[in-house]
Order: C-alpha cells, then structure tokens, then sequence
C-alpha cells in the first residue's frame, strides 16, 4: 500500500489488487474506497469519494485522489469541506441530470418552508451542492440555539433537491428516512452552511449524507445527517 500526500491530503493509492485499504475497494467500474483528508490540526477526518470517470492506467493518482482499475480520480475529489472529500462523477460533466442554476434553486423556496426559514443555496459542483440558513427567531428554540428541527429541514431541503437534480425524463425523489446527529451548538446571529454529497444514486433510491458547519469553520461540524430519497415517476407522487 503506499501513500500520497498532497495539499492537505494523505490518500490511500490502489495497489495491483485494486485494494485501497480496509474500508474500501476499488473495483472495475472505478467505485472508490476511503479517503482520508488531514486538518490543519493534523487530525485525520474520512471522506467519501464515489465513481470516477477517466482512462489513465490503473493505480496512478492526479494532484488529489484515488486511482481505480483503468480509472482515475482528478478534480472532482478536491475541495474537502468539514471533513467530507467531494464524490466524484460519470461522466465528467457530473452528477447533475437536470439544467439549473442558483437562481432556479431558490425561486423552489418560494411560498413553502424553505423561503419562511430562509433556506438559500449558495453552491453547487460536479458531485456536490451546499445551502445556508440564519440562526434567528425562525430557526432557534427558546435558547437562543439553532433548532434540532431546522436542522433537519436544512438536511432534507438540501439533500432532496440534490436528489431530484440527478433525476432524469420523469423521474423525481421523495424522502423516505433521515438521521441527524447534533453535534455542536450554533446561536442567534450566525450563519450554518450545508453540503450534500451523494453516497448512492440508484434507479430507485438515493442516499445522501448533508452535514451542516460554521462557514468560518469547516471542521467543526454542527449536524451530520444521513437522507434516503425513493425515486419514482413524476406522475406518480411530484407535482410538475
């Protein structure tokens, strides 16, 4: 097993087996174990990466990544935020199957929960996208703490509307099960940012993980949720 090191990150290269460590294999199809992504503390915090698109041969690595089998990872696996490395994509292009931008993400919160809480995205990549929320007198509890339950409506937000952009013809994702854990504290007068990486995307399900962080403070995590979304026909359950 050997190990590169570059910006920040310590990534475990696939040997000749594909094996990339105990937490993960690489197989054929380029699907990418664990990478791990040190801080500035030198804590080591895992990531996970998903398929990858290339031809390069099997066991190289670029600048930041993993290689697979005849895969390689590249751009797509930089820019780790609050220990999360972002998935990785086929094709290149990304994840995404529907044509949007920011502004067509925010007009969705038009005249629902997520305008009334303030819920606004901010940014999206090849395998990633990411939305914050004001602690304030809509989102706290009597403390003056953000709200386990804001929390909740920030991770299924972020995650669902994720979901359904990888949706393709007439297709579209509901939820069907959340888990957050509370982690740290966020009070009246900040600011909590979300990023949505998917874990899977399937003909049926998805499974994202959101977790939620200080923007001044990417590691100091304040929720980690986990989403599942069903994927149906449009004309089934989602209106048009």
């Amino acid at each position: 097993m050997k190990t590169l090191s570059t910006a920040g990150f310590a990534v475990n290269k696939a040997d000749a087996a594909g094996a990339v460590d105990a937490e993960g294999t690489v197989d054929a199809a380029g699907t990418v174990g664990t990478v791990e992504a040190v801080d500035a503390a030198g804590t080591v915090v895992n990531g996970v990466c998903g398929t990858e698109s290339g031809d390069a041969t099997a066991g190289t690595g670029s600048a930041v990544g993993v290689a697979g089998t005849g895969k390689t990872v590249g751009a797509a696996c930089t820019g780790n935020v609050a220990g999360m490395a972002n998935p990785g994509s086929a094709p290149a292009a990304g994840i995404w199957q529907r044509s949007f931008d920011l502004d067509s993400l925010n007009r969705l919160g038009e005249d629902c929960m997520i305008g009334y809480l303030g819920i606004r995205f901010t940014s999206f990549g090849p395998g990633f996208m990411e939305a914050e929320m004001a602690v304030d007198n809509r989102t706290r509890q009597p403390y003056g703490m953000l709200h386990g339950g804001a929390s909740a409506v920030l991770a299924e937000t972020l995650g669902s509307v994720a979901g359904n952009m990888c949706c393709s013809g007439d297709r579209c994702c509901l939820g069907l099960d959340i888990t957050v854990s509370h982690l740290k504290g966020a009070f009246s007068g900040s600011v909590v940012r979300a990023r949505a990486v998917p874990l899977h995307l399937g003909a049926t399900t998805q499974v994202w993980r959101i977790v939620l962080f200080h923007p001044d403070r990417p590691a100091a995590l304040i929720a980690d949720a986990r989403l599942t979304l069903a994927v149906r026909r449009r004309k089934q359950i989602c209106r048009p």
